[in-house]
């Protein structure tokens, strides 16, 4: 499952300012309407993130489930992502 979690940045050096619950769900579209699948580079190009180092952090830091290493490493949608976006869907209603 794609965990909300609290993601820490250092905006001033990473040039990052995405909230976490915004990062997260702007994912969740990127598999729902793109692929189910990410690795860092496009991560990097689909969040306009410059540095590798903080892609590679972020995307760690979700607990998506992956394949490959290093330069290989694809990261995959969550088995219960249509739970996660059912969820999602009740969270817009009631606000």
């Amino acid at each position: 499952m794609l965990e909300l979690v609290d993601l820490p940045y250092d905006k001033k050096r990473s040039g990052l300012g995405l909230p976490s619950l915004f990062l997260q769900f702007t994912l969740m579209d990127y598999f729902l309407f793109i692929k189910p699948t990410i690795n860092n580079k496009a991560f990097r190009e689909f969040f306009c993130i410059d540095s590798m180092k903080t892609a590679t952090y972020m995307l760690s830091a979700l607990n998506l489930p992956a394949t490959g290493e290093k330069k290989g490493r694809i990261y995959h949608r969550s088995t219960d992502f249509l739970e996660q976006l059912e969820s999602r869907y009740h969270r817009l209603q009631n606000n």
